[in-house]
């Protein structure tokens, strides 16, 4: 098993301490740069509570259903969006990801849940945000990469969750083979010592191998991922923001050794998941 639990399963039990775990990058100028306690024997770090003080973390959560994966709320027209591994709702029918039919039942029974910035360490704070039903997902059937977006129903306030959350991410731009990004993987792993209560991070400099599948983000050759376990699939690997003031990037979401090149399909993915953007009509008078 590589690194980080192909299922995000709660019956996984807890993975061994790596054998050749290799010093990590320093977390300095992260998206989480202060906010980290650790790393462990397996090189993940803590995300410091409270999870709503910062952008990176208050907009992770746990997606809840028969298995345990993490999610991130994305920007998006609706904004309702989240962003997840497809593996977690659904397999490959060969070609491509299909929802499987468990997963639709659950959705029909309103047994799938996301809970932003969880911190099952913490009673009765450990859900700021409240639990959110997941509504409807969508995956892309003519490609094997590893994404889901999942659309949630808005609060019994009617807040809709990127509203509530603050804001969400925004997806990162395409990415060439040999250029580097500095990541962050935000998760809900399993295995001690997370327990699925605690939000891990792992850092590192991740790049594009092109015909990679699933692994095609991944660290760079020089750098090794650390070990994270179950229950983090799905979550995503944010970088920093394009533009000064901007939101945190996606730039994956964890399959096992990092993930697709989810940059390159999210265009096509978000097309079946969103609305259009609304333009402003135009003044008469003005323009060309």
């Amino acid at each position: 098993m590589t690194v980080a639990g192909i299922i995000g399963a709660t019956a996984l039990t807890a993975l061994p301490a790596h054998a050749d775990i290799r010093p990590q990058p320093d977390p300095t100028g992260s998206v989480l740069d202060g906010r980290l306690t650790g790393p462990n024997d397996n090189g993940a770090y803590f995300v410091d509570a409270p999870y709503t003080a910062a952008a990176a973390s208050r907009a992770v959560g746990q997606l809840v259903w028969d298995y345990l994966c993490t999610g991130s709320v994305i920007n998006s027209n609706k904004r309702t969006l989240v962003i997840t591994a497809a593996h977690c709702i659904g397999t490959n029918a060969g070609g491509g990801y299909e929802i499987s039919p468990e997963f639709r039942a659950a959705l029909a029974q309103g047994r799938v849940e996301f809970t932003p910035a969880f911190d099952g360490r913490k009673t009765p704070e450990d859900r700021p945000f409240g639990t959110w039903n997941v509504a409807d997902a969508w995956v892309l059937p003519a490609s094997n990469a590893d994404v889901a977006v999942l659309e949630v129903e808005p609060n019994g306030r009617g807040q809709l969750i990127q509203d509530a959350v603050g804001g969400g991410f925004d997806i990162h731009a395409p990415i060439a083979a040999g250029e580097r990004v500095r990541a962050t993987l935000v998760g809900y792993p399993d295995p001690e010592p997370f327990l699925s209560i605690a939000q891990s991070a792992c850092v590192g400099d991740y790049t594009l191998y092109p015909g990679g599948g699933n692994s095609s983000i991944r660290r760079v050759a020089e750098q090794q991922e650390c070990w994270v376990g179950g229950g983090s699939s799905g979550g995503p690997y944010i970088s920093a923001p394009a533009t000064v003031g901007g939101s945190p990037q996606v730039l994956t979401v964890l399959n096992s050794n990092g993930g697709a090149d989810v940059p390159s399909v999210a265009g096509e993915l978000l097309a079946l998941a969103d609305i259009p953007a609304v333009e402003a009509p135009a003044i008469p008078g003005l323009g060309s």
